[in-house]
């Protein structure tokens, strides 16, 4: 069936009929304007009246106008736009990117392997301050030499 068709009235559901037996019953008037209408590619049910093509003009014009909008009407249908009786169905659209969980868990394992590689170079760096860097003078404190070889490291990094 090319375009499945579903429909609600009082309630109950109904369906899938194909296009042309939707425009007879909205014809007939067993759907009016107020009954919801659905097929694949709408997010969610419709009110018939926003089919395009549905109901004729005079039909449309002649018809009740729908009572005024309740609280259990989400917004998403009343602001739902015009859905054009003969158009194929969008197909369903997937979202892109990456769930927020599956991030921040990639971002945690990027932090423990850089820190895993940092630290290693830190200690070899600490066991043979002497070859790489040449010794310290002697009478200088572990604060001084801490602070000299650090700045050493970032002068490397840098350049």
């Amino acid at each position: 069936m090319a375009s499945a068709w579903h429909y609600t009235k009082n309630g109950q559901k109904y369906g899938p009929v194909d296009t042309a037996t939707l425009k007879l019953l909205a014809q007939s008037g067993q759907i009016t304007v107020t009954d919801r209408v659905w097929r694949q590619g709408l997010d969610a049910w419709v009110p018939a009246a926003q089919v395009v093509g549905l109901f004729s003009t005079s039909a449309s014009a002649g018809a009740m106008m729908p009572p005024p909008l309740t609280a259990d009407i989400p917004s998403t249908v009343v602001n739902a736009p015009a859905v054009n009786l003969g158009a194929t169905p969008a197909p369903a659209v997937k979202r892109k990117g990456m769930p927020s969980g599956l991030r921040i868990f990639l971002w945690i394992v990027v932090i423990i392997f850089a820190l895993l590689l940092l630290f290693p170079v830190l200690i070899l760096l600490v066991i043979f301050k002497n070859k790489i860097i040449g010794g310290f003078q002697s009478g200088t404190t572990d604060l001084e030499q801490s602070r000299t070889m650090l700045e050493l490291l970032l002068y490397r990094f840098h350049c």
